[in-house]
């Protein structure tokens, strides 16, 4: 009925069905497609709420956890930090781990909101509180998600940025590639570590992590930089160190950072490890 132009009929036989079966595995696409019409008609506002009055309205179902999670992330989207903050963690204490689809995503959600609101130390909490879950999951078999990976790596950026503690930070981004073998992040963080390191006058330290990321990570575009973080090491196969690396290196002025690999692809073993 959406696709012969009957929107509004469509959209609100789209919502009954959720409100009939809020069990149904498609019961969380439809509700987030129905806020979104919601909001293209209505305004992201009214979304917003709205999304909370169905989680409520559907308490103990299914689809309860994806509509509060849109609640949380449209407060965010709207600019009410605080009130998305609140609503994050309260995603994460009612939908736990590891049952928890939205958990991790709430708290590392959560720890950025602490980081605009700049509080680093809150925003630590939040992704400690994360890993320490990943520790029991390790006891009970429970299997490794993508944002454990992401939180260590967080925890260490915040760690060098927030609270200037190189030698932590140097410790935490070393634990993204011990702890974590299958993420994609584990060579970004080789390269933080080895150029802090290199800022450091650590350069043993430095020849070190670029040592391991050149050798178990050869396909990786910071291992063909790996001259230029230990001049030690024999050259790369030839490709040359991409410009916008070398740069991070140098300290260069106006220097970009490198982009590091997307939050949804770090679930994947990653092809140069």
């Amino acid at each position: 009925m959406l696709g012969r132009g009957d929107q509004e009929r469509g959209f609100s036989l789209l919502i009954a069905a959720v409100r009939a079966f809020p069990d149904s595995g498609l019961a969380e696409r439809a509700a987030s497609d129905y806020l979104d019409h919601v909001s293209a008609q209505r305004g992201p506002e009214a979304a917003a709420a709205l999304a909370l009055a169905l989680a409520r309205e559907l308490e103990g179902r299914e689809v309860e956890e994806r509509l509060r999670y849109e609640h949380a992330k449209r407060l965010e989207a709207l600019g009410r930090t605080t009130d998305a903050l609140a609503a994050y963690v309260d995603l994460a204490r009612r939908f736990p781990y590891p049952e928890g689809g939205y958990w991790d995503q709430a708290l590392l959600r959560a720890a950025e909101l602490e980081l605009t609101l700049e509080r680093p130390a809150r925003a630590l909490t939040h992704l400690e509180a994360l890993l320490a879950e990943r520790e029991r999951s390790r006891i009970t078999g429970s299997y490794e998600r993508p944002a454990f990976a992401q939180a260590r790596f967080r925890i260490a950026e915040i760690h060098r940025d927030a609270f200037r503690d190189a030698a932590r930070a140097r410790a935490e981004f070393r634990r993204v590639w011990t702890d974590h073998p299958k993420s994609l992040l584990g060579d970004d963080a080789l390269f933080e570590e080895a150029r802090m390191a290199l800022a450091m006058g650590d350069r043993e330290g430095a020849c070190a992590a670029a040592r391991l990321l050149v050798e178990a990570a050869p396909d990786s575009r910071f291992a063909r930089c790996g001259t230029e973080l230990c001049p030690s090491l024999a050259p790369s196969d030839g490709r040359g160190c991409p410009a916008y690396v070398r740069q991070r290196i140098t300290g260069a002025e106006g220097a970009q950072a490198p982009p590091r690999h997307s939050s949804s692809s770090s679930s994947s073993s990653s092809s140069s490890r």
